[in-house]
Order: structure tokens, then sequence, then C-alpha cells
């Protein structure tokens, strides 16, 4: 078990460092927003060994408590960013904006994630972007 959390805890840090580079260059709000979605869905994110990472994480964390603490620490983490770079684009939409941001990351991920044909990241980020801007067209 102890292994298997350190392997949990490496790839959550190696997704940190990869979100903290592409936040770099970001200044507005709407730029940080499509930064994190490049970075959760980024080509590198659908190597065959980051796949299987994440994939065993997600059913790991169905019966290991502390790799379900681990998922919560990401889940936590991807949820606050997207409200505090969401909250000046949405007002009283961000919780809602967040919720559906986050969960199509995730969802498309493990999708394209589980294809026969290779994983198509650019799409799974296009994807992303375009069904989010009704929330980031508000103002």
């Amino acid at each position: 078990m102890p292994a298997h959390t350190a392997a949990l805890r490496h790839l959550l840090s190696d997704f940190r460092l990869a979100v903290l580079k592409e936040l770099k260059n970001a200044t507005t709000p709407q730029e940080k927003v499509i930064s994190l979605i490049d970075a959760c869905l980024a080509d590198d994110q659908f190597s065959d060994e980051i796949v299987s990472a994440w994939l065993i994480f997600y059913a790991y964390s169905q019966n290991s408590m502390e790799a379900r603490k681990l998922l919560q620490v990401y889940v936590r983490r991807l949820q606050s960013n997207l409200r505090y770079y969401l909250r000046p684009l949405c007002g009283h939409k961000t919780e809602e904006a967040a919720e559906v941001v986050g969960s199509l990351i995730d969802g498309i991920f493990i999708r394209q994630a589980l294809r026969i044909e290779k994983a198509d990241a650019n799409y799974a980020r296009t994807l992303v972007k375009e069904c989010i801007q009704p929330y980031l067209a508000r103002n």
C-alpha cells in the first residue's frame, strides 16, 4: 500500500507542477481557466503511463481511504482554482460553472483514455473550451 500511495503522491506532484507551469503566462481570469483546462488535458496526460496511473488512482480510491483522501485533494484543488478564476467571469453562477468544467475535464479525460484509438488531447481540450463558452461569455 505505501508504494501505491507514493506513486499517487508523485502523480499529483507532477500534475501540480504542470498546472503551475501552464498558469505562469496566463494573466486574465479567462486565460487562467483555459490554462487549467490545457494542463488537465495536456498531450502528456494521455501517455499510456499517465493514463494508467490516473485510472488506477480512480479505481484504487474506491477501496483505499488514503487514496480517496489524495483524490479528494486533487478534486478540491481543481475546484478551488476553477472557482477562483471563474468568479470574475461567472458571478453567482461560479459554483455551477466550476462543477461543470471540473466534470467535463474528468469525464472527457476518462472517455478519451478508454478509446480504442489513441486519445486525442487536442479534441478533448477544444470540446471542454467550447462547452464552457456560455459561462465565459456572460461578462
